[in-house]
């Protein structure tokens, strides 16, 4: 209801708690054209990436929000929890999807490269819990990466579903059939309907 209203009480809240519930939100208004749930859904993704987020797109500390726009008190060894960057970009693409811009656009980018790439490791495929940002920490700190067979969080089921999407979200289309190209990923686009082939050659972000 705060959020419906307009209010920003997510201090103390857990975040991953609150997050997917947006993104049911998001979806009602996909699926009823409610004003109210768009509202709903926009000014928590507004409020959450202008006054809770850190620079690589994640959020939260210890699984919490604090109070919006402080920050600087909150650069922890358990900072960006990657469980709600994975809810975080569901809810970017429902926005985009039916009012697209470059702010969502440039969220999506961010968070994907800056935080769900990071959150697996290369060497084994583990994944992250969280992205520890305070000076002198390292992944394997508080939690770390997964291990085989003795630890599963949370983190590890969504992390294991976000390294499967790298080809989501890269490629729109748009009521009057153009096509927004929204992430700079290699990639090949065969859209039939539209006669087109379109292929990405990139190393970005490197």
């Amino acid at each position: 209801d705060p959020v419906a209203e307009g209010r920003d009480e997510l201090a103390g809240k857990h975040a991953n708690t609150q997050i997917p519930k947006v993104v049911g939100t998001a979806k009602q208004y996909l699926l009823t054209q409610n004003d109210k749930s768009f509202r709903t859904a926009s000014y928590f993704f507004d409020q959450v990436t202008h006054h809770h987020t850190y620079c690589i797109g994640g959020n939260s500390s210890a699984e919490y929000f604090g109070e919006p726009g402080h920050l600087e008190n909150r650069i922890t060894a358990s900072t960006c929890e990657s469980c709600n960057s994975y809810n975080m970009l569901k809810l970017d693409k429902f926005l985009f999807m039916n009012h697209p811009t470059v702010e969502l656009a440039d969220y999506y980018e961010t968070t994907l490269f800056n935080h769900i790439y990071a959150s697996q490791n290369p060497g084994t495929g583990m994944i992250l819990y969280f992205s520890p940002l305070m000076t002198g920490t390292k992944k394997s700190d508080n939690k770390g990466f997964s291990s085989k067979f003795d630890s599963f969080w949370c983190c590890v089921g969504s992390g294991l579903e976000s390294q499967s999407k790298y080809a989501d979200a890269v490629y729109f289309k748009t009521s009057d059939n153009d096509l927004i190209v929204n992430l700079f990923i290699g990639s090949e686009l065969n859209w039939a309907e539209r006669n087109l082939k379109l292929t990405q050659t990139t190393s970005f972000p490197e």
